[in-house]
């Protein structure tokens, strides 16, 4: 009855809606015509949203399933799906969940999404695959003008890559573990690489076993895979005044506890574990200390909390 039409939530509303269009692509088909067959919606980024709207999300989800003609893929961190369920059904802080079967975001999850999917992390021959598509290499470029039609210099550098930044790019995995962390690492050495060409372009890539880009790319690894810990690194290293000591040995000192430092205990382990994959890289790193010292304010400086670190908090 049209009287209690008023009285019909949004979603009840929205069912309707959805029943109508069905109904019409089924007489569209008996007519011998061809609609649309399936749509495909697209969720992402729903691991940003607070909790009550991740719910409200996974109710229109769970609504859209029930019409055949919707097919729904969401990309979301599994993790903050169970904590916003767990926040909204769950029991309360400080309160005893008396129910007989105590609520459980897997069963919740489990009556909407018919297939879960975990991405594994990035292994060693993805990384190298990925870096070799994203890393524009001057071997692997075109062919480039003849130098009198234009003065390129310093910034054939800057638009591409030596092949040996690409090949120690890679001996980096360890450091990263999703195409996301690649990207970034890539795009701010891009970054790094177009201030070296204003700055100390011939050391920066003097050679591949001379170049300061090494040290650079070290940093940034560090401050990519270990944010929580990189900028005190990076602020550190700035700060430090000893050129004779080895950056295995300086990090052995804060690992160890030998040197005041701002590390808790809990950065320390983090930092045993960013010390261990440095040493994997190989003994051809940078030896002196001054090239880390130079590159770690820039580096530092596309971190989140570095002026927060160098106020001292």
């Amino acid at each position: 009855s049209d009287r209690y039409m008023g009285q019909l939530g949004l979603m009840s509303t929205i069912r309707q809606d959805f029943e109508t269009l069905r109904t019409l692509l089924e007489d569209l088909r008996k007519e011998g015509q061809k609609p649309i067959d399936r749509i495909i919606l697209y969720v992402d980024d729903l691991d940003r949203c607070q909790p009550a709207q991740v719910v409200q999300v996974l109710q229109a989800v769970h609504l859209l399933l029930a019409f055949d003609i919707f097919n729904v893929v969401v990309g979301v961190d599994g993790r903050w799906l169970e904590r916003s369920l767990s926040s909204e059904y769950g029991s309360k802080d400080g309160e005893r969940d008396t129910r007989p079967s105590p609520f459980r975001a897997q069963n919740y999850l489990e009556k909407i999404f018919q297939i879960p999917y975990s991405l594994g992390t990035l292994d060693q021959d993805s990384f190298g695959s990925l870096v070799e598509g994203l890393l524009p290499t001057r071997s692997a470029a075109e062919p480039q003008p003849e130098p009198d039609r234009i003065d390129l210099t310093e910034a054939v550098g800057t638009l591409f890559f030596e092949d040996f930044e690409e090949t120690f790019f890679k001996r980096l995995h360890a450091f990263v573990n999703t195409p996301r962390l690649a990207k970034r690492m890539l795009n701010v050495y891009r970054l790094l690489r177009a201030r070296a060409a204003a700055e100390d372009y011939e050391s920066f890539l003097s050679s591949e076993s001379t170049g300061t880009y090494r040290a650079a790319l070290v940093l940034l690894a560090v401050n990519v895979s270990a944010p929580q810990v990189g900028g005190k690194l990076l602020y550190s290293l700035s700060r430090e005044t000893d050129d004779n000591i080895s950056l295995q040995a300086f990090l052995d000192e804060i690992v160890d506890n030998l040197r005041v430092s701002r590390f808790t205990d809990e950065e320390r382990l983090t930092l045993a574990r960013v010390r261990d994959d440095i040493k994997a890289i190989g003994d051809d790193l940078p030896s002196e200390l001054a090239a880390y010292r130079h590159w770690a304010p820039r580096v530092g400086s596309y971190s989140f909390d570095w002026q927060l670190i160098g106020d001292g908090a």
